[in-house]
């Protein structure tokens, strides 16, 4: 078996920082990479500070659990003005879905 550093260490883009939220809010920090819903019962807010929109930077945001609909939405909230999309927040809904939220020219926006 490869040991897990040499792996980070060599091959940075297969192995990702996974962060696991169960039912809560969160705000990005600025190691994240993918940050997963394992549990949603309600509408929760992922916060991004401005400190972590660098341009190219870049966070993967999902449901893992399945819940995620109508009243269980992942909303994603920039700190401040600084707009995602044009629109102050935005609402990331149906069961398994994901989004890459990436940072460009001050603002945030979805691939």
């Amino acid at each position: 078996a490869v040991p897990l550093k040499y792996l980070e260490d060599n091959y940075s883009p297969l192995v990702a920082p996974h962060k696991a939220i169960n039912d809560a809010n969160y705000t990005v920090a600025f190691n994240d990479y993918i940050i997963g819903y394992s549990a949603i019962s309600t509408n929760r807010t992922v916060t991004l500070p401005d400190s972590v929109c660098v341009q190219g930077k870049f966070f993967i945001i999902l449901d893992e659990s399945g819940n995620a609909g109508v009243g269980k939405s992942i909303i994603i909230d920039p700190e401040g003005s600084t707009p995602i999309v044009g629109v102050p927040t935005y609402n990331l809904q149906g069961s398994y879905n994901s989004v890459y939220v990436f940072c460009g020219n001050n603002a945030w926006f979805i691939l």
